[in-house]
Parts: C-alpha cells; sequence; structure tokens
C-alpha cells in the first residue's frame, strides 16, 4: 500500500507549525492550512493564498464560537477553513488546485469530537487511503496520537518529526 499519510507529531508548541511553514515555502504545489501565531493570536493560513485569518473569537457573539476547555475560536473562522480543505481533493492528476501535497495543521480534541475541521478531515483520510496522487499532511500533537490514529482508522501512514520533516517529505 502507498503511503500517502504523513503524520507530523511533537509536543504542543514545539515548532512543527513553524517547521512545516518553512518545508511549505520551498515548496511550489502546496494546500491546505497551518494554523501560526500572528501578534499573539492564532490564525489560520491558507497555504494556496498566503492569507491568514483569525481562529480566536475575539468579540464574536456567542452563537459564532466554539469552545474547547479554555478556550473559543470563531465559528465562522472554521467554516471558511473547511471550505479550504472542500477545495484540496485529491485526483489523478493532482488537485483541483493543482497541489502535490494537501496540509492540515492541526487534527486536535475538536475534531475528535466531530467539531472543528470535522467532516474535512474524515473526508481527506478516506481520500488518501484509496486514490489520487497527492499526499496529505496531518499534524498532531504528541500527547493525542494514538487517539487520531485510532478514531480516523489510519492504518498506513509515515510518521515525522520536525527534525524528521525536511529529509521525509521530498516532493
Amino acid at each position: 500500500m502507498t503511503q500517502r499519510i504523513y503524520l507530523l507529531t511533537g509536543p504542543v508548541r514545539s515548532g512543527k507549525t513553524t517547521a512545516l511553514r518553512k518545508w511549505a515555502h520551498r515548496q511550489t504545489k502546496v494546500c491546505g492550512l497551518l494554523t501560526p501565531d500572528l501578534d499573539g493570536f492564532r490564525c489560520f493560513m491558507d497555504l494556496q493564498t498566503q492569507h491568514y485569518f483569525l481562529m480566536e473569537a475575539v468579540a464574536s457573539p456567542a452563537s459564532q464560537v466554539l469552545e474547547i476547555g479554555r478556550f473559543q475560536f470563531n465559528a465562522n473562522s472554521f467554516s471558511r477553513a473547511r471550505r479550504i480543505l472542500q477545495h484540496a481533493k485529491p485526483g489523478v492528476n493532482g488537485t483541483s488546485l493543482d497541489c502535490e501535497w494537501i496540509i492540515v495543521d492541526e487534527v486536535g480534541p475538536m475534531e475528535l469530537r466531530g467539531d472543528g475541521l470535522e467532516p474535512e478531515i474524515s473526508r481527506l483520510i478516506k481520500e488518501h487511503k484509496t486514490e489520487g496522487n497527492t499526499r496529505l499532511v496531518l499534524v498532531v500533537r504528541d500527547s493525542i496520537l494514538e487517539q487520531v490514529i485510532d478514531h480516523f482508522k489510519i492504518d498506513y501512514y509515515h510518521l515525522l518529526t520536525k527534525g524528521t520533516l525536511s529529509e521525509s517529505l521530498v516532493t
């Protein structure tokens, strides 16, 4: 079985996103999402357009807030992020966006409970198990790695750390 799913893992705030952003910057056919901090706020970054948009719920009405633990996120931003992932479809000759790599930063507790970037995570994993030439990179903190693997039934994957990223993700 061709392994087209890569799991980038490590502790929280260990530099996974930064390492992946540096790697993606050197590529030409990458789409999906990164979640960097920008001026002290968590943001989404659309890798195709390089546009940032705020992930955190700052002055959002309560009806537009997703909560996980002590964190509050903007539900509209997650809707926008899911739309970005909807366009990231593997195909025989790449994707509708002509991407060789689809990145999702990150798969976390919200996705495990069916919120956040779901159902797009499930769709991408299913499609990458059965079709296409694109490769899928999922960022998962080490403390929930096994839960994510079990929950999404990921059987075949390459396990990456920020230290093995550049040598493992060769285009």
